[in-house]
């Protein structure tokens, strides 16, 4: 018997009554300049909860691991999506889906995606199906995915 797939999510979080779907679920902010790692808190945008309820459906046996990066609005710092991705390569993920895209590329969240990839998780990030490119679907190890113009 094999064992389960383990996904991690970089996104907004998991709602309370959601949090079933996942293995673990933590939160990342900046507190007095400094990165934290947190409880979670509830998914006040929605989006985390709707893409883990899609991946659980569609893969009803993988273990979920979910970075809480974003708070009340769908930003976040490039260093707070770093760290949730570290945290997700600590939990030895295999694959993280990051449904979101910044505009310019970061050395730190580069470093960190080097990082995973280099310990075998494959990365897939949202990418503007039309427009400039974005990080981090823009780097060469990771899969870009887009919607249809």
């Amino acid at each position: 018997m094999t064992s389960p797939v383990r996904v991690g999510i970089i996104d907004s979080g998991v709602a309370e009554k959601a949090r079933n779907l996942v293995h673990a679920v933590r939160r990342f902010e900046a507190t007095d300049g400094q990165i934290v790692e947190a409880e979670a808190t509830d998914d006040r945008v929605g989006h985390g909860t709707e893409l883990t309820r899609q991946i659980a459906e569609a893969a009803p046996n993988a273990e979920i691991f979910h970075a809480q990066v974003f708070g009340e609005k769908f930003t976040a710092r490039p260093a707070l999506v770093a760290a949730g991705l570290d945290w997700l390569r600590d939990m030895k993920v295999q694959i993280v889906n990051m449904s979101f895209g910044m505009p310019r590329d970061h050395p730190g969240l580069r470093a960190a995606c080097e990082r995973a990839v280099k310990s075998g998780i494959l990365l897939v990030a949202s990418a503007p199906a039309q427009g400039k490119p974005v990080y981090p679907a823009a780097w060469p190890d990771v899969i870009a995915v887009t919607g249809d113009a």
